[in-house]
């Protein structure tokens, strides 16, 4: 084992802690609010995400890389997605979703996620990388949905909140 592997398993563990006592820490805080619900949420599928892309790239076997590196894909959607919806909720528990949200997003979030399991994504692996870099599979024509979905949860979650920060009144800002 070298110092690489060391220190990285190291800060990964570090950070998977102080995520996890995060969000269990506002959680169990009030576990009724929704806020804090879609904060636990996001907190779980960080920690998932950081285990997943951790074994990604410190395993040697063809097919458990495969399948791994299309976990990550999977868990980086649920994670994006996840973000967009605490950030959407965030200030406004009270808010009720629309059925745009209910019956499109969410169907569609969970279309491409199960999507990046498939051939789709990643059909096969050119070469393998030795432990400690990540292999660079092949790209199917998944990837194009994939980015699209990620990058519409990031830049939505960047532009809901830029929106709501500039829509609160002098007031509320001091509290922050």
């Amino acid at each position: 084992m070298n110092l690489f592997f060391n220190l990285d398993l190291l800060f990964n563990g570090i950070n998977i802690v102080a995520i996890t006592i995060l969000g269990f820490l506002v959680f169990i805080n009030d576990r009724s609010n929704k806020i804090n619900k879609a904060f636990g949420a996001f907190s779980l599928t960080a920690i998932f995400y950081a285990v997943i892309n951790y074994f990604s790239y410190n395993i040697t076997n063809e097919i458990l890389i495969l399948w791994l590196l299309r976990l990550v894909l999977f868990s980086s959607v649920l994670y994006s997605f996840v973000l967009f919806h605490f950030i959407y909720i965030f200030s406004n528990s009270g808010k009720i979703l629309p059925r745009i949200y209910k019956y499109i997003l969410i169907p569609a979030t969970i279309g491409v996620a199960i999507m990046t399991l498939s051939p789709l994504a990643f059909p096969r692996l050119s070469a393998i990388a030795p432990i400690g870099q990540v292999t660079n599979p092949e790209r199917g024509p998944g990837m194009a949905i994939f980015g699209a979905a990620v990058m519409f949860f990031v830049f939505g979650s960047i532009f809901i909140l830029l929106k709501k920060v500039t829509r609160t009144k002098e007031a509320e800002r001091r509290q922050f």
